[in-house]
């Protein structure tokens, strides 16, 4: 907070020329008086400055004057000590919380207020990012962007090392990497992915460490860097055996994914049935972090079955159909739901069935639409490509592609660089 914006208020309000010192006189009255104090008893406590001696007790003549816009309190630190006396907000007299003689905050309180609604704030866009709301969760995370900006400018040192900052400072980076994948700004993305782990190896909290490791894992997974991958996430389940049981779910589920990216059958299952194993045994779904939602066995079979499509077989992603759409409509993962179609879409098409291929794809893209992310809908171009360069000249083909060519405004080009199996 500025310490010189409320006293140009207050001269504004006394009057061109008045003297603002002169308001703090009123504000000490006002405070004394509500204190039960007289003025003598004031005086007897009243801080003297270091240039005087220090200690306590001037007249109370000298209060008078005060009071009275006679004299000044020209040393700040003796007005910060009055306003400890009198319990006077500093901010009425124009001073920040942060008390630079002593490096300290004096008061956290309104600071901490700020922190709890960004907070609040943060755990609403991952709600809408988790229900598929992209658009609206993006128009939060750019008003808070913007309050996350002016609020670091402005806060002192000493609150910015409280744990509780520097964990919403975490999560705040988590989130706006997830956005960044969303809009495909993958090396943005990985960015607030790394400054998330620089602020989880500070305070040494293994959930927090788990997940960002297992961010940038996912991440490099992502784009095709198996080994990279593997060892993030590797790392990741580590951290996660002294973290929150729920948290082994999530990074197993990931790991299993990479596992099958670098065609080991084996630990993919291995990995994959541990977090549906733990996912069972737990008695709530709910992690313990900045979205505040659950990682269920949906999201667990929707990784097997996106790693079964990296091992080459479709027919093991087909056979979890059933299993997939029965626990989806137990709960409300509607993303997940969304990108299950794009598996089945590339299923059919490694099995030859075009017309199943083409009718899953379409429903993609719709949800990619609705979704309204640009990732999303990349790989919905990625297998129209696949599908014209294996079966260009079916009817059906030509169909989906002028259909998509329609939606998204006459694109002209379906761009197929990036991996299809990226949820």
């Amino acid at each position: 907070m500025s310490s010189r914006a409320p006293t140009l208020m207050w001269v504004q309000v006394i009057g061109e020329g008045a003297d603002p010192m002169y308001h703090y006189g009123i504000i000490i009255r006002e405070y004394r008086e509500r204190a039960g104090m007289t003025q003598a008893q004031l005086a007897a406590r009243w801080p003297k400055s270091e240039r005087f001696g220090g200690g306590e007790g001037v007249s109370w003549k000298y209060i008078q004057d005060i009071e009275h816009g006679r004299k000044r309190i020209d040393d700040q630190e003796t007005l910060r000590k009055v306003c400890s006396l009198l319990h006077i907000p500093l901010w009425r007299v124009g001073l920040s919380e942060y008390d630079p003689f002593t490096d300290t905050l004096t008061s956290s309180q309104c600071c901490m207020q700020v922190v709890d609604l960004m907070e609040l704030t943060l755990r609403q866009a991952w709600t809408m990012r988790k229900s598929s709301l992209l658009g609206p969760a993006r128009g939060v995370m750019t008003r808070l962007g913007t309050l996350w900006a002016s609020f670091l400018a402005s806060t002192p040192p000493a609150l910015q090392k409280e744990v509780s900052f520097q964990r919403l400072q975490a999560n705040y980076h988590c989130l706006q990497g997830v956005l960044a994948v969303d809009a495909m700004q993958y090396h943005k993305a990985i960015t607030h992915y790394y400054d998330m782990y620089q602020i989880a190896q500070h305070l040494q909290e293994p959930a927090l460490l788990a997940h960002a490791l297992m961010n940038i894992g996912v991440e490099y997974d992502r784009q095709g860097q198996t080994l990279q991958s593997i060892q993030y996430l590797e790392q990741a389940r580590d951290w996660s055996f002294e973290a929150p049981k729920a948290w082994r779910v999530l990074v197993h589920a990931y790991l299993s994914r990479a596992y099958a990216r670098s065609g080991d059958l084996r630990r993919f299952l291995q990995a994959n049935d541990m977090a549906l194993r733990w996912s069972h045994c737990l008695y709530s779904d709910y992690i313990d972090d900045p979205d505040g939602v659950y990682y269920s066995t949906g999201n667990i079979l929707a990784e097997r079955s996106a790693g079964y499509l990296l091992l080459d077989q479709p027919h093991s992603t087909l056979a979890l159909r059933k299993d997939v759409i029965t626990v989806l409509q137990q709960g409300q993962e509607s993303r997940v739901a969304a990108w299950m179609s794009l598996d089945w879409a590339q299923a059919y098409l490694l099995l030859g069935e075009v017309e199943a291929c083409v009718s899953e794809l379409r429903q993609f893209h719709r949800d990619a639409l609705r979704m309204g992310s640009a990732h999303a809908l990349q790989q919905a171009r990625s297998v129209l490509a696949s599908l014209e360069r294996n079966y260009g000249d079916a009817r059906v083909v030509k169909a989906l592609r002028e259909e998509l060519l329609e939606d998204a405004g006459g694109a002209s080009e379906m761009p197929s660089n990036c991996s299809s199996t990226s949820h």
